[in-house]
């Protein structure tokens, strides 16, 4: 099942798109299995961009779960990730590590509590020049999970795109001067 979703955002200053290849239903052939996706975005007054990573489970919830953002390094200055509700329920951490263009992200607790389906994770973007960046794009992808069983889940490849696009850059683009 493909979706697209786009709002214009603070002021008309940043428009913030979400393409996702497949919200997939997370059931790969009947074995238990993990979708995760990240949300359309929202842009701060600060120029900040922020997503949620959504987990849906089919059978079998994990217990832990990694995956990675990514990005154009020279657009995005900053990142950084808390958890979401729902892995807060569930008293999980997150450890996240950036390196240019990339930051990987580590869901665990020191429990076996499964992690409910819904928004796992929150992560912030920090657009370096937000007046000058046209379009930024962050992906999250390469996600690997874990059943308390110590199962390895089948995480559904459901490669979220987040486009963000500031219209004030694309006008410039596009001013004649006489």
């Amino acid at each position: 099942m493909n979706r697209a979703f786009s709002a214009i955002l603070v002021s008309g200053l940043l428009l913030a798109a979400m393409s996702s290849c497949s919200t997939a239903s997370a059931n790969v052939h009947g074995n238990p299995s993990i979708a995760l996706s990240i949300s359309p975005g929202t842009v701060t007054p600060s120029g900040d961009v922020l997503v949620t990573v959504h987990a849906t489970a089919n059978r079998v919830h994990a217990t832990a779960m990694q995956w990675r953002f990514r990005y154009d390094g020279n657009l995005i200055s900053a990142v950084s990730v808390t958890v979401g509700p729902k892995s807060l329920n569930a008293q999980k951490t997150i450890s996240c590590a950036s390196q240019k263009d990339e930051t990987r992200c580590i869901l665990w607790g020191s429990n076996m509590k499964p992690i409910p389906d819904g928004d796992i994770a929150e992560a912030k973007f920090r657009l370096r020049v937000a007046s000058e960046i046209p379009k930024a794009v962050i992906t999250l992808g390469h996600s690997e999970a874990v059943s308390s069983q110590g199962q390895s889940l089948v995480v559904v490849p459901a490669l979220s795109t987040a486009t963000i696009v500031n219209p004030r850059a694309l006008a410039r683009s596009f001013e004649f001067v006489c």
